[in-house]
Order: structure tokens, then sequence, then C-alpha cells
């Protein structure tokens, strides 16, 4: 049975359409439109049509128009639509054909054309390389040469982007009054000198494996570089004796440098996520071992780098992270713990990280000090210690987090009594006892708050009471009580405590 889809349209008429040189522009980007909304719910049968004759009008298109760098010329509009319906396009077996076609003209316009095409062909690449791996065996070398090309021509990008002199966009005037000025296009770099598409590119290669192992050097060569202005800024706070944690204000091109910190976050969790896989080829060991040195170093310089509004880009280094916090690279982090208890580090300083990202984070700094618990100096045990309890009794920290600071605290106290003399280790103990205590005397309370709770009550009605009495408990039942306090933190945007609107349950945990 066709599809709603298709019973409109006549695939052969629009091939031919598509095809004609005489066919205008505008015609061929109606139609194209209308077959990306409706591929992906094409039939069975419509696709196998769909593949044998539209298919090579798409490519035709493809190859017949030159690549355009302004992002809203009806040139690039339609060769963009055109990607995004081959990219939308449900994996067939009629495509085995068309994939080593397919497969070289994607990296191709990898190669030549603008950025958001070539976003779009490195998807293509992958999906045409997982449907079809069998025959696309040459295809993956060609991938990996080229992302392998775009990694070598990255210090240049990064230099002429970064520099003091290029950091601050030249001054312009606003337009005056009558001068009917009009918006400059905007104009789109080329593929392989963009950040946007080499962050796309280290995840992408996952599935050329294990070819992917020729891309870890060129990963860590890019990862040593750094923006000229926040490279100053993190050496004079050094001068200090501080820390210099988000993006420096001398960088005007922000932009730029979050598409460039991505790009660098991105190929660390490609290195984090190469480094645990099952049984990898000796040539991938070799490569590791030669730069497993400077991992943890790139890790925690990036999360200084991360700008404070970066939530996103900030999980995923603290995923990356806690990948490398699970290996033997672990031990290399405990020089780094003293700044990693800092939550300017791990969370940001931005509203979105102080939501979404304590939970993750507090998690990740856990396992690792639950690791390196023996290697740790007192000073680091008590900044562990004060931190955990902090966390312990802080009532915007979901409940597992609070369970999870008591258990490192129990493990720390066992480190306190063999490390420090027995007159501080004596102290310590006993304010871990007191604190022990003071979060027992808040479970309780939360559990007698909850138990007085009307819907909880469950003492039975007494019998002869008067209808006056009985109003008043109904006026006494309907007013908010102490422990009806979900609505109110519902109300609250920012540090609202999770314990009361998650579930009831939680408050007892």
């Amino acid at each position: 049975m066709a599809s709603s889809a298709t019973s409109v349209r006549d695939f052969y008429q629009d091939a031919s359409k598509l095809k004609d040189p005489s066919t205008d522009q505008g015609t061929k980007l109606q139609i194209v439109a209308a077959l990306r909304e409706g591929v992906d719910s094409y039939s069975v049968s419509d696709i196998t049509l769909f593949v044998s004759t539209l298919l090579p009008a798409l490519i035709h298109i493809i190859k017949t128009t030159s690549p355009v760098f302004v992002r809203d010329a009806p040139e690039q509009v339609l060769r963009h639509h055109v990607l995004e319906t081959i990219h939308r396009m449900p994996p067939h077996e009629h495509t085995r054909q068309h994939a080593p076609e397919i497969m070289a003209l994607m990296i191709q316009l990898m190669r030549v054309d603008n950025e958001e095409n070539a976003i779009l062909a490195i998807k293509i690449s992958v999906d045409m390389y997982r449907a079809h791996k069998i025959v696309l065996d040459a295809g993956a070398q060609m991938f990996i040469d080229t992302i392998h090309e775009m990694y070598k021509g990255m210090a240049e990008i990064v230099q002429e982007s970064f520099t003091l002199q290029n950091s601050t966009p030249p001054p312009t005037s606003p337009p005056k009054a009558g001068d009917n000025a009009q918006a400059q296009p905007q104009q789109l770099a080329q593929g392989m000198r963009s950040f946007r598409v080499l962050a796309e590119c280290p995840i992408a290669t996952i599935v050329f494996s294990p070819a992917n192992h020729q891309l870890i050097t060129p990963a860590v060569d890019f990862l040593r570089l750094e923006a000229e202005p926040q490279r100053l800024a993190r050496e004079d706070a050094g001068t200090r004796g501080e820390n210099h944690i988000g993006m420096t204000p001398n960088i005007k091109n922000k932009l730029a440098y979050l598409h460039f910190v991505t790009a660098q976050v991105k190929s660390m969790s490609f290195l984090a996520y190469i480094m645990r896989i099952p049984g990898p080829v000796q040539a991938t060991l070799e490569a590791i071992r030669q730069h497993q040195d400077t991992f943890v170093t790139f890790c925690i310089r990036l999360l200084e780098d991360i700008p404070s509004d970066a939530a996103g880009v900030r999980k995923e280094m603290i995923v990356a992270v806690r990948h490398i916090v699970s290996s033997d690279l672990r031990q290399q982090f405990t020089p780094f713990l003293d700044r990693l208890m800092d939550d300017r580090l791990l969370v940001g300083a931005g509203v979105v990280g102080q939501e979404s990202l304590r939970a993750l984070a507090y998690s990740t700094l856990a396992d690792l000090v639950h690791h390196l618990r023996n290697e740790m100096t007192t000073t680091q045990l008590f900044r562990a210690i004060h931190r955990y309890s902090c966390h312990l009794h802080d009532p915007t920290i979901n409940p597992a987090i609070q369970n999870m600071s008591a258990k490192i605290l129990v493990a720390l106290q066992e480190c306190v009594c063999t490390k420090c003399p027995q007159s501080e280790s004596g102290q310590i103990v006993s304010d871990l006892l007191e604190s022990y205590i003071m979060k027992l005397k808040s479970l309780y309370q939360n559990i007698r708050d909850l138990m007085d709770m009307p819907e909880n009550r469950k003492d039975p009605p007494k019998e002869g009471a008067t209808a006056d009495a009985e109003g008043e408990a109904e006026e006494k039942a309907a007013a908010p009580s102490r422990a009806d306090i979900a609505s109110i933190e519902k109300m609250k945007p920012i540090q609202r405590p999770i314990h009361v609107v998650e579930s009831t349950d939680d408050m007892v945990r």
C-alpha cells in the first residue's frame, strides 16, 4: 500500500525536473523540500523507487552545483536540502550500489564545501559506512585521512582566530538614520577550517575502528593548542597564585572560542573512549602509552577553559574525566585534587551548571577520592572531609548524592585514623560523629513533619465530635503545614531542594 507521502508525488517526474538544466532553482527547491519532509515516512516499496529514481538525481545536483559560502544563498539552501534528504533517507539494501559513490562525494564535500554542508556530509558518511561496511573499506581510510588533514591545519587556524591582534573586532559605528543600511549576508567557513566541523569528527570516527587509532596523535597535538589570550590570562593568574577559570574577557570572538573548546572536549572524549575499548589493537595501545602522561593535564586545563555558560560542553568533559578515573591513569589526578574540589572547576559558575551538573560532578569526584584516599595528603583529606560534610547537609543536593557523601566520609575516616596524629584524628572523628548526629536529627524531623501532613494521618475520628470541632479540624487540615513546602520550593527556579520536588519518599532515604 502506497504511503500518503507519495500519493501526491511522481518520482519519475521529480527526477526529470531535478536533472533538467532548464528547470528554475525555485522549482527544484520546492521539489527537494517536499522530498526532505516525506522521505523518512515512505514505505519500503516507495524507498526502493526513491533510491532507483531520485537518489541519482540528488547526487547529480550536488555534483553539478558549486559550493556557496553564504548561508541564505539559493544555491546553498538547495544543496543543504539535498544533503538533508539523503541524510534522512532510511537505510536500504538498494543503496548499496550507490554507497561508494556517495561516500566519495561526501568526503569531497568535507574538503571543499562550507561548514554546514560538511557537517551533514560527515553524518551521511557515518550512516553509509555503518549500513554498508563491507563495500566501503577504502572509503574508511579516505575519511580518516581527511580528518587527519583537518587536525594538521588547526594550529594555523587557532593562531589566526585568537591572536591578540585578531581577538578584538574592529570598531564599527551604528548606521545613521536615513542610511537605509542592510544587514550583511552571513558568511560560512570552509569545512576544513571550521571548529564546528572538527567537533563532529572525533566521535564520528568511532565506527571506523580500528583505523581510527591513526587519529590519536593528531588529536593530542590539537589538544596542546591554546588561544593566546586565554594562555596569557592563565599565566598571569598563576603568577598571583590563583587559578584562572572560565573564558578571559580579552577574547572577543566568543562564538569561535566556544566552538574551539568544544572541538577540544570532543577530541578528549574520543581519547577517553578509545582507551576503554575492550581488547584494543596493538597500534592503539602504543599510541595511548606514548601520550597518556598528558591526558590528565589536558582534562584540568579544558575544565578551566570552558566558558561558564557552556554547561553541555562541561558535562561532556566531566564524562570524559569519569572514563579516565575508571582507568589506570587515575593516579595522575592526585596533584590536582585541590583544584578539582573547587566547584568552579567541575560545576562552573553558570546557573545551568549549578542546577544540572552537581550530581554528576560530585559523584565523579567521589569516585576519584575513593580510589586515591590512601595517596592523599592530610591537607587534602581535611578538605575532602569538609566538602562532603557540607554535601551531607545541603538540602539542595539529591538524596542519592547525600548518601554517597556519607559513604565517602566513612572511607575517609579510616584514612584519618591511620595518617594523622592521634590528637588530630580524635578531633576529626569527633566532628564527623557530630555531623552524623546532626544529619540523623534532620532526618528524624523530616519524618515527623511527613507524618504530620494531613494525607498521612491515620488517627481514627473521635466519637461524639461536635460540628464545631469537625469544622475546626477541617480548617486546620486545610491550612498549609510546616512540611508542605513543595509548592513553595517549586516556585523557586534556582537552587530548589530536590528532595521535596522529586518524591516525598526521598525525604526519608
